[in-house]
């Protein structure tokens, strides 16, 4: 018994899968380790209920598939999400036995693979008949050649049904086959034949077929002999074909169909490989199986030869790299993602997962299996639909940033040709004069306007600032004292926790920053009322806060207030003359300052902004 449950542990270790026993009501326990993919310590998750996890959509599903299981049902197959530490969700799919008042069940992970498929149907509409032709026929010869049975496909690409095919042979005239150039092609020599008289497998031979109704086909056929130790020939033929009508019909360059048609193959495959480990933890080839190829561009002998390794992985990767090769060699199992530069000087992308094996005392790693997928495609996929939807944003806002700046730019415009009217028509040189001031207000708003919109554009075209270190404390002093020199109507007073905080910025942006600040302060808040600025020191930040006494902001203003040219209910402002860009350029510098900004208001009682600056590494 001993035996079995260390045998279980290992089981229990070693698998990919998650694998769980689950209690008569739900609870569970045991868990491998696998289950730490949700991002959860297992022994957490050891007595909790299989349900708490489980998405709320899937409930319902969830609890039939237990209580068929409580019935001694085989559940097979059954798929629900799982919440993740973080809040996302893992899609699994399930298989589950009763035995006794336990559950033994194992679940799968596919949500890669649902974000895969859904990549592979969003790929270029070129490419969609190609891998829609790549549905496999196989059809299955006894040993005298007859048809023994097929598969859908095999119906529907060569338009008879199995029961019309069952008892045929390839010598059947009634397959009306022929070669590439027209010629007829005698049933002797078809595929599965040849297996049958040799044993050896045939590859890639293009046939066209006639289906019943004249409609030719192309396909493309491989055979695979059936052989058991006992018989020394094939007891059977496996033979499998794939339509190409349509890839011939799409290009001229197909008419070479099993060079191109291999490629494409391998290029969508897989492969394995080994090695062994020497004591000085050198790796040295052993094996490869798959399309290692097409997706490296080198054959399993030039893998075998090669001594550099390092040429083959993306620079900018190699940090992974080498810690990988690192945890392996601690006999770690790794599944990264990576990129690679085959031998055409091309760039791919490789899911890998590797697998180190002790030697028997479990001293060192002695050799090193694994399996690598060429995933390039995926993130291609994954790249255009970001760079589609960081477009469709960019468009958006422009969009909202064109509505708003019209209605900015119009109705100072509207109010300076009403002036202008009425200036040309009145006499009253008291009136003249106050049109006159009018306009004159009216276009130093413009010029506000223009010169904020201009700050915003220049800002955004920034990616990187030059910062320095700035001592905060000493540099709010100076711009209290520079700002109520300008402003001496406002009262302005400043606390800090310490005397010594340190960031890094840049002072002229600051200056700026806190300027939009306090001038949105004043707008806001009544007469004589003071503006607070404080600073103090928050775990990994350095906050700097600007609280006013003011009408504060409605919660439904609250998520627009950064926007460009939003403003709020003007009815509670004292100055109609914001322009309401002020704090999507405070937001941007303090972007540009690696930190951010947060608001917090309460109507009737004022506002505080709060600017998080990163700690410098010296202090």
């Amino acid at each position: 018994m001993v035996i079995y449950e260390h045998l279980l542990e290992n089981f229990f270790t070693l698998s990919l899968d998650l694998m769980c026993i689950v209690d008569r009501d739900g609870y569970f326990r045991k868990l491998s380790d696998s289950w730490s993919l949700l991002g959860y310590p297992i022994p957490t998750l050891i007595g909790k209920h299989c349900l708490d996890y489980v998405h709320p959509d899937d409930i319902l599903a969830t609890q039939t598939a237990i209580n068929r299981l409580r019935h001694n049902e085989a559940i097979d197959g059954f798929r629900n999400r799982y919440r993740c530490k973080d809040g996302s969700y893992r899609m699994l799919a399930w298989r589950c036995r009763k035995y006794d008042d336990f559950i033994f069940a194992i679940a799968r992970d596919v949500t890669d693979m649902n974000q895969t498929q859904q990549a592979l149907i969003e790929s270029e509409s070129r490419y969609r008949s190609v891998i829609a032709s790549m549905s496999e026929g196989v059809v299955i010869h006894a040993q005298d050649g007859t048809i023994q049975t097929c598969n859908p496909a095999a119906e529907r690409i060569l338009g008879l049904t199995q029961d019309q095919m069952k008892g045929l042979t390839s010598i059947d005239p009634r397959w009306r086959a022929i070669h590439e150039d027209g010629s007829p092609f005698p049933g002797e020599t078809h595929p599965a034949m040849i297996t049958l008289k040799t044993g050896q497998r045939v590859s890639n031979v293009v046939m066209g077929v006639h289906k019943p109704d004249g409609e030719l086909t192309w396909i493309l056929v491989n055979s695979e002999p059936v052989l058991h130790d006992s018989v020394p020939t094939s007891s059977a033929v496996v033979a499998t074909f794939t339509d190409i009508t349509e890839l011939k019909r799409i290009s001229e360059a197909l008419k070479q169909s099993e060079s191109r048609f291999r490629t494409i193959s391998e290029l969508i495959s897989d492969f394995a490989y080994g090695f062994s480990v020497s004591p000085d933890g050198e790796l040295h080839y052993e094996w490869t199986i798959g399309a290692i190829k097409p997706i490296t561009g080198y054959t399993a002998e030039m893998i075998a030869e090669r001594k550099e390794w390092e040429s083959l992985f993306y620079p900018e990767d190699m940090p992974l790299i080498e810690e990988r090769f690192a945890d392996i060699m601690r006999g770690k199992e790794r599944i990264d993602e990576f990129r690679i530069i085959n031998a055409l000087g091309e760039i791919r992308w490789i899911r890998d997962y590797s697998k180190p094996i002790w030697d028997a005392e479990k001293q060192c790693v002695t050799f090193l299996y694994g399996a690598a997928q060429d995933i390039t495609a995926q993130k291609q996929a994954e790249q255009q639909k970001q760079e589609i939807r960081a477009e469709r944003d960019r468009i958006n806002i422009l969009t909202d940033f064109i509505t708003a700046t019209s209605h900015e730019l119009r109705t100072p415009l509207s109010v300076i040709n009403t002036s202008l009217y009425l200036l040309m028509r009145l006499d009253d040189t008291d009136k003249r004069k106050e049109k006159a001031q009018q306009i004159t207000e009216q276009v130093i708003y413009l010029n506000r306007v223009i010169t904020q919109l201009h700050e915003v554009v220049r800002l955004d075209r920034i990616t990187e600032l030059e910062l320095e270190p700035i001592a905060l404390v000493s540099f709010v002093t100076s711009f209290i004292n520079e700002y109520q020199y300008r402003h001496q109507q406002v009262i302005l007073n400043s606390q800090a926790t310490e005397d010594l905080l340190m960031i890094q910025g840049s002072r002229i942006h600051l200056q700026n920053l806190l300027t939009q600040l306090v001038d949105n302060a004043m707008c806001y808040s009544p007469p004589a009322s003071a503006i607070q600025i404080m600073m103090s020191k928050k775990e990994e930040f350095i906050t700097l806060a600007v609280q006013d006494e003011g009408t504060g902001i409605e919660p439904e203003d609250l998520q627009k207030i950064f926007n460009p040219l939003y403003k709020v209910n003007t009815a509670r402002t004292r100055n109609e003359n914001g322009v309401g860009v002020g704090l999507t350029i405070a937001k941007r510098i303090m972007q540009l300052h690696h930190g951010h900004i947060t608001v917090d208001s309460k109507v009737g009682k004022g506002t505080t902004f709060t600017l998080y600056f990163p700690i410098p590494p010296m202090t």
